[in-house]
């Protein structure tokens, strides 16, 4: 299979889509689950979550709360976990009871263990099913205590978990009711290749949905430095909406990242509030990296004196 090159918003997945999600940063990864798992509960999926950790009882690392900065994430707005959790919306399957049912993640096994799970939300009277794993990056240790070749075993796995996701395409677009998954890497853990042959496996990367897209400004989320990528025309109509994205941004932190390289369109005003972007609510002054900031923006910038305003660096020009 060959993947998308460009990343799709989750909240565009729809039935029999099998998607890749490689997270580079803690944010990132829970933006991109509270998106999936918040459409699913609205929709009436049902959510289950191969988990790579010991109880089925708790909530999964990735849908965990992070003190202080939950609530800057809009995605988890309105979202009880706990209580879907309880009532059997969401449902977690540890990676390692996958592991010893299927003697390792044997294909045919595993996809069995999918389709099962598809069937069962069916009869529970559930609309649709989305699942999601985190994949393991080594097996259980041996209970024996032998000594074992890391990455020998690493390179195994790897190839049963290819071999897993090769299948699960069909599983999908053969369930009787609507089917996704969405499979997590952790980029940061995984060798380029090793990565790479993961994501041929997929219809395609996904990425968090935009904070905001009317047709005219488009508003997505960056996480490495946590930011914003604006696309589109940022003028009179479109300011508010900006003014309302930039509430959202994490207030502890002390570097906003502005990619401005898809800004086809604007005028002076919206330049300000973008060179304003570092004030805080509170009143606190942090740093703006503006990065590949168009020819005529940079001009507008030097002409203003806005690229002297305190706290903003430029970056990279577009090309």
């Amino acid at each position: 299979m060959t993947i998308s090159s460009a990343p799709r918003a989750v909240g565009r997945m729809v039935r029999g889509d099998h998607f890749c999600l490689a997270y580079g940063d803690a944010d990132e990864r829970r933006s991109v689950l509270f998106s999936f798992v918040r459409d699913g509960l609205a929709a009436e999926h049902k959510i289950v979550y191969l988990a790579d950790q010991e109880s089925p009882h708790a909530l999964p690392v990735g849908l965990r709360p992070r003190p202080a900065r939950l609530e800057t994430l809009p995605q988890a707005a309105g979202l009880d976990l706990a209580a879907a959790l309880d009532d059997g919306r969401l449902v977690v399957r540890t990676v390692a009871e996958v592991y010893r049912g299927t003697g390792g993640f044997r294909p045919d096994e595993t996809m069995g263990l999918l389709a099962t799970e598809t069937e069962l939300a069916l009869l529970q009277g559930h609309r649709g099913i989305r699942l999601t794993g985190e994949w393991p990056l080594l097996p259980p240790a041996p209970a024996t205590g032998r000594p074992v070749d890391l990455a020998a075993e690493a390179e195994f796995l790897a190839r049963r978990v290819a071999a897993c996701e090769r299948h699960v395409g069909p599983v999908l677009r053969g369930a009787r009711i609507v089917a996704m998954m969405l499979c997590q890497y952790d980029r940061r853990r995984l060798p380029a290749s090793r990565l790479e042959r993961m994501e041929s496996h997929h219809h395609a990367r996904a990425r968090a949905d935009d904070l905001y897209d009317d047709g005219a400004l488009r508003v997505t989320p960056l996480f490495r430095p946590p930011g914003l990528a604006l696309t589109g025309t940022l003028d009179a109509a479109t300011r508010p909406a900006l003014d309302r994205v930039l509430r959202v941004l994490p207030p502890g932190a002390g570097l906003v990242c502005l990619d401005l390289s898809g800004l086809h369109t604007c005028d002076e005003e919206g330049l300000r509030r973008i060179v304003e972007a570092g004030r805080t609510s509170g009143g606190r002054q942090r740093q703006v990296l503006l990065r590949g900031v168009p020819p005529r923006l940079a001009g507008m910038l030097r002409a203003t004196g806005l690229e002297r305003a305190p706290g903003v660096s430029i970056g990279e020009p577009a090309r």
